[in-house]
């Protein structure tokens, strides 16, 4: 290798990473095969998702593979014999992919040097996993079509910025959604990104079902079914709509509103969730999130935080577990949500809201 490279210890997994700094967020470009721990999560997401939906024979593609740590973690740590391709164009993570497959004796793993649309094209496989730098919009067609019918596409976004708001010309442009920047702006930009993967599907007669779709530091990641069918496309078209605000209180609905169009119902499942059994190995913050997810499945769209309701009907803060306590007793859902430590989720009207927190 003409630069310096070490070994890192990850799941049940040993992959050789260029040796460089390493900044948080994002990363930078580089013609360097990227490696960046903080997505340790989006990882252990990738894993346990292929332990819970995949059986011996299943194709599983990582798109744009860089070192191959996410492919390779999918093949070693399921229990399934399984058909891994990893694939990046940059020649040099083609080499270094290799050698990481020889490092850790990976059976079924194969290794490709294309460009990643052309190989969507051809290729059908029950996991899709495209994570690359910046926005997916130009793989996500070819994700839907390369996926098998009931398969599951894996798609994740770091252009945070754009979704959320901060840069809202180019949100039209790319997801052809108006953003709105918000308190709760993340769930906002994950739910565009849902609403772009789901329009991008139904043109090819195909709907979806979110799995598990979250954001978490500079990312958001969106796992979806593929079901084809046009009735299922058109069912997956009615599950759009837009951001409606009335002060306070806010809602989805299919007339056009201050933002959208964007995905208007769940994104996680709670089916899928519970049938979830994690390796004894991940971390702690993953069995937390998991629990976390699994609670705000049952919880309606967007959010509030501690300190708008504040604003708008007491002084001070309300601490969470307090005003989540008392919506529950009054009958509603209250649940907290994995977006934000000061939030939280509810079917209250904000009437309701408001007299609780004066009580």
């Amino acid at each position: 290798m003409s630069f310096e490279t070490e070994v890192i210890n990850e799941g049940l997994t040993k992959i050789e990473v260029p040796r460089v700094e390493r900044l948080r967020g994002p990363g930078r470009k580089s013609r360097l095969p990227f490696f960046n721990p903080l997505m340790r999560t989006n990882r252990d997401v990738s894993v346990f998702v292929a332990l819970t939906v995949l059986s011996d024979g299943d194709k599983v593609l990582d798109g744009l593979a860089a070192t191959g740590a996410s492919g390779l973690r999918i093949a070693l740590e399921t229990k399934n014999e399984l058909a891994v391709t990893l694939n990046d164009r940059n020649p040099i993570c083609h080499d270094l992919i290799t050698r990481n497959i020889e490092r850790n004796r990976a059976k079924g793993c194969s290794v490709t040097c294309e460009d990643l649309n052309s190989l969507l094209s051809r290729g059908r496989f029950n996991l899709v996993d495209v994570d690359p730098f910046g926005t997916p919009v130009q793989f996500v067609e070819g994700a839907m079509r390369a996926t098998t019918n009931g398969g599951v596409a894996a798609i994740t976004a770091t252009d945070t910025a754009v979704l959320c708001g901060s840069r809202r010309r180019a949100c039209m442009r790319r997801y052809s959604s108006r953003p709105r920047r918000t308190d709760y702006c993340h769930e906002l930009g994950l739910r565009i990104l849902l609403g772009y993967i789901a329009r991008a599907a139904a043109r090819f007669d195909r709907g979806i079902e979110p799995l598990l779709c979250f954001s978490a530091d500079h990312y958001f990641r969106a796992i979806v079914r593929v079901r084809r069918g046009a009735r299922r496309a058109d069912s997956t078209l009615e599950k759009l709509g837009n951001l409606h605000v009335h002060g306070l209180g806010r809602e989805l609905i299919p007339e056009k509103g201050v933002a959208g169009p964007l995905w208007a119902d769940a994104f996680l499942d709670a089916a899928f969730l519970e049938s979830v059994k994690l390796p004894s190995y991940f971390p702690h913050k993953v069995s937390k999130l998991l629990e976390l997810w699994r609670e705000e499945a049952s919880s309606p769209p967007l959010f509030y935080t501690t300190g708008e309701v504040a604003r708008e009907f007491v002084s001070e803060p309300p601490a969470l577990d307090r005003i989540i306590g008392a919506l529950r007793d009054e009958g509603f859902v209250a649940t907290r949500t994995h977006f934000r430590p000061d939030a939280f989720k509810t079917n209250a009207d904000v009437e309701s809201i408001g007299r609780i927190l004066r009580t």
